[in-house]
């Protein structure tokens, strides 16, 4: 414990998507595992993982890995079922969440996400590598958030999909910043913006 983001105080500023900066290592994305585990196991609600391409789901298989080093849950059993072009996650034989790459967001149209109340977008800014930004890609990731959310807009927060974009401090030149109309300041610890839309 401690070794990791704590979300409790991003979360009491009740956004709806939240854009999650902090430096390589700081736990973000341990954080969310631990978060969702805990959350589904209290309310059998479950998470969507998105990476941009499903080349970076290759390795997903290890998506718990981490979680079971650190012995948070020694009485979960953890599975992790499919590979790049999709996987299913869970905890005790009961399907906790999913995974699924933006690049190919068509494939999630059909599926229903009725108890999917969280989605982690892992690695949503782009360091140098040779990998690219999609075209229209906050396009793209505001349609899974439509398709996974769809019929919740408008009802209490508890039901509400949130969503957590998690990066590293790359460049403050993206496209999500584009077109949220975010500001950057590395000053704060936390800005709130009302997006339209």
């Amino acid at each position: 414990m401690g070794l990791f983001y704590d979300y409790g105080e991003l979360l009491s500023k009740n956004g709806n998507i939240n854009f999650l900066i902090g430096g390589r290592g700081c736990g973000k994305t341990f954080g969310f595992k631990e978060w969702a585990i805990r959350d589904f196991l209290k309310t059998k609600k479950q998470f969507v993982y998105l990476r941009r391409y499903k080349e970076e789901l290759a390795k997903i298989s290890t998506f718990f890995v981490d979680i079971q080093a650190e012995g948070l849950f020694p009485k979960a059993e953890f599975k992790v079922e499919g590979g790049k072009n999709g996987a299913k996650f869970y905890v005790n034989n009961q399907c906790c969440g999913y995974a699924a790459a933006l690049s190919s967001q068509v494939t999630l149209k059909s599926v229903p996400f009725n108890n999917v109340n969280k989605l982690c977008f892992d690695e949503f800014l782009l360091e140098k590598s040779h990998y690219s930004y999609l075209p229209n890609e906050p396009f793209y990731f505001m349609n899974i958030i439509e398709t996974v959310s769809r019929l919740r807009i408008g009802k209490p927060l508890k039901e509400q999909l949130r969503v957590f974009a998690i990066g590293n401090p790359t460049s403050i030149v993206n496209p999500y910043f584009d077109y949220f109309n975010i500001y950057f300041n590395p000053m704060k610890r936390f800005d709130i913006y009302d997006f339209k839309g």
